[in-house]
């Protein structure tokens, strides 16, 4: 049985454990993070993002994520019973590890993120990805980008050269 899309982010956030009844930006952004690193992370979410300053952002998914925060107790129930295949399990599994590590530092969240998209997306390597960040965004020093760079070669499926 194929799941909703709606159900399957409504499984997937609760997994991750992310918290859904905050309504302020910096959790409206950190969800907008944790889905799409789902989604590279092989779960098939299949929402469609753009780069925005402020990283990965779907217009899509924000209605979405204010039903799932209004409607909490109806999805709730109604995925207690779903299953999902026995691969996504898996994935969920190593992807709630690896989020669970990252959300000690949303910063860094968010700079995983959006590395991953630039890797993806745009094919930036790794020197490319340093100057962005340290053009667009000096918060962040140069050692630090290529650690995130180094954390998402080795433990995430995104490969960047």
């Amino acid at each position: 049985m194929d799941i909703d899309r709606l159900d399957l982010l409504y499984i997937v956030l609760s997994r991750l454990e992310a918290s859904l009844l905050a309504g302020d930006a910096l959790s409206r952004r950190t969800l907008q993070d944790m889905v799409y690193i789902s989604q590279a992370w092989g779960l098939p979410l299949d929402y469609r993002f753009t780069y925005s300053l402020k990283g990965p952002f779907c217009n899509e998914l924000v209605p979405d994520i204010v039903q799932l925060q209004q409607r909490r107790g109806t999805f709730e129930r109604r995925t207690r019973q779903l299953n999902l295949r026995p691969e996504a399990e898996e994935q969920l599994v190593s992807l709630k590890a690896f989020i669970d590590r990252l959300m000690e530092d949303r910063r860094r969240l968010h700079m995983v993120a959006s590395i991953m998209f630039m890797g993806q997306r745009y094919s930036m390597d790794r020197r490319e990805i340093i100057e962005y960040y340290t053009r667009f965004d000096p918060e962040f020093f140069p050692f630090e980008i290529a650690e995130v760079v180094d954390q998402v070669n080795s433990e995430t499926r995104v490969s960047i050269r």
